[in-house]
């Protein structure tokens, strides 16, 4: 019985050691690579660009195992066949419809790049599209292009099929696209198998997964122009994209405070447009006997943008003013809220007794590589008088030369000098402001000090040159600005330098600091300085834009030339 026992025993140690081993050889081996190969399609059904489909399923086999949840929420069906029911088997996905396909109607299935493996989470690097039809042919346009951002990948494009009826109702955050795609990690994308007519796009950061436009939330990019594909041109290139995230919140007024008997400080719920600042705008009435308190002036504050500081005439003591507001706009254009426009605030006998004072000037003390161009900056705390200013400023290089420029005001307290001629290089400046001479409306005086800044410019030496040309082959007649940029890919310092043309045709920028750059060039049709985004919804198209395709060099002390820009 002992050895019975005995041999029981070792059996047992056999079979579990037996076991292990083959635990052990079923674990992935230790070491080695990383996996960094992103998934693919291995093979569909049907197969691509099957006619004459009459099932109500279809299947997909990826050469890697993939998170199921991934791939569910990155297949689409254009047009929709309702809801997707996925059945899985290994790598293998079988996914039924809800809806019976239509007859004589060419589907796309549309599986988008948050598709990624189980093993090192790796993305598929591009979007895979699956075409069959329900008859007997394969409809044929295209539409190609790219999202030019920082983050490009995983973009979802929407296009919508356009009718006569539907042109001025297509809302992306109501209406969920005909037709779909999403780009890959350098933000290029493919629409395929498009049957004729006309397309609006989207490019939207579907932040919900929702196949709609939420606004606030979401990024997008509305198209420069509705796209048509037709006999003639079935398939298009160059539908390009830039994201933004819209704005629609209007500004609202919280609050009026009195810091002395003669300012009213405005505190707004965003940011406000210091350029659009109107003191025709503003009404403030004793709330008892309706008597108006004037405005003298006043000014976005350039050191919080909430805020509007406004003079008015001499206020009562005690007395409760309402101030009202006609019309201010938010950094993004939006107007006042007229729900939230007014405030009421209570008089002080307090006098506006102290001198005007600077906040902030653009230069600092012993700075270097100032620009040769450089536009000198003054902010103020309070409404100034010009004429002080622009009297008592001076700028002087160091052989005591004195430089002429322009002064050019932002608001009444903010002022910016500009050289009538460029600076020199590699010499020190001195700029100079008896504070004493600088006057508010009440007449009261800065103080008995000076304002002295010494800097030097930059070195000539340092900068290189871009030079080429911008083409515009839309046709159109009307010529407006073009704006050429070259933004820095140096993430740290993002210098960008700007040329400005009138119509196409060459360019420069003489002076660029040596780094890489990225070149894009758009059509400034409304004349503002900014690239315009448009709207999606009521539709207004973006500007014209393109990008020179390759990253540019620039190396000090040589010009970089040939760079050549279409706008299509």
């Amino acid at each position: 019985m002992r050895g019975s026992h005995s041999q029981l025993s070792l059996l047992r140690v056999y079979l579990l050691t037996l076991l292990c081993f083959r635990c052990a050889g079923e674990l992935p081996p230790s070491g080695g690579p990383i996996d960094t190969v992103p998934p693919k399609i291995a093979a569909t059904y049907p197969e691509q660009n099957t006619v004459n489909f009459s099932d109500n399923k279809i299947i997909l086999e990826f050469d890697k195992y993939v998170e199921e949840t991934s791939v569910e929420g990155s297949v689409f069906v254009s047009p929709s066949l309702g809801l997707l029911e996925f059945d899985w088997s290994g790598k293998r996905a079988e996914i039924h419809f809800s809806e019976k396909p239509r007859p004589n109607t060419t589907y796309v299935v549309n599986v988008g790049t948050d598709v990624v493996d189980t093993r090192n989470r790796n993305r598929m690097d591009r979007a895979y599209n699956l075409a069959f039809s329900t008859g007997g042919s394969i409809d044929s346009g295209s539409i190609s292009g790219r999202v030019y951002d920082d983050q490009p990948g995983g973009v979802m494009i929407f296009a919508y099929h356009l009718d006569s009826l539907s042109r001025r109702t297509i809302d992306p955050s109501v209406e969920k696209p005909q037709y779909l795609t999403q780009t890959g990690k350098e933000g290029s994308f493919s629409l395929t198998h498009l049957s004729l007519g006309v397309y609006r796009l989207f490019a939207v950061r579907d932040e919900y997964k929702n196949l709609l436009y939420d606004i606030g939330v979401d990024q997008i990019g509305i198209c420069q122009k509705d796209v048509v594909v037709d006999s003639n041109r079935p398939s298009i290139e160059k539908v390009d994209f830039q994201l933004t995230k819209e704005d629609t919140t209007r500004p609202q007024l919280f609050t009026a405070t009195a810091p002395n008997r003669s300012h009213v400080v405005l505190h707004f719920s965003k940011p406000l447009d210091p350029k659009r600042f109107d003191r025709n705008a503003f009404s403030i009435v004793d709330t008892l006997t309706g008597e108006p308190l004037q405005t003298r002036d006043g000014f976005v504050d350039l050191q919080n943008l909430s805020s509007i500081v406004l003079v008015t005439s001499e206020q009562k003591p005690q007395i409760g003013y309402r101030v009202a507001v006609g019309s201010v706009f938010d950094t993004t254009g939006n107007a006042l809220n007229s729900k939230s426009n007014s405030a009421t605030f209570a008089g002080v006998s307090l006098p506006d007794s102290s001198g005007p004072r600077i906040v902030t000037i653009s230069i600092g003390d012993s700075a270097r590589q100032i620009p040769f161009d450089a536009r000198i900056e003054l902010c103020f705390n309070d409404v100034v008088k010009r004429q002080d200013i622009e009297k008592g400023f001076s700028l002087f290089d160091s052989s005591g030369v004195r430089v002429s420029g322009v002064f050019q005001w932002e608001t009444s307290a903010a002022v910016g000098f500009v050289p009538r001629t460029e600076l020199q290089s590699r010499v020190w400046y001195r700029l100079r402001l008896p504070l004493n001479t600088v006057r508010d409306l009440a007449g009261n005086h800065g103080k008995d000090s000076v304002i002295v800044r010494r800097f030097e410019t930059v070195d000539k030496n340092q900068f290189g040159s871009l030079e080429g040309e911008v083409t515009d082959e839309t046709g159109s007649k009307v010529q407006v600005a073009i704006i050429l940029r070259a933004r820095e890919v140096d993430e740290r310092d993002r210098r960008v330098f700007e040329a400005r043309l009138l119509g196409s045709g060459k360019f420069q920028i003489p002076r660029i600091a040596e780094g890489s750059y990225i070149v894009n060039a758009f059509r400034d049709d409304n004349n503002n300085g900014k690239y315009s985004f448009g709207k999606p919804f009521p539709f207004q198209p973006s500007e014209l834009f393109a990008f020179y395709p390759d990253t540019v060099k620039v190396r000090a002390r040589w010009p970089v030339e040939g760079v050549v820009i279409h706008l299509r």
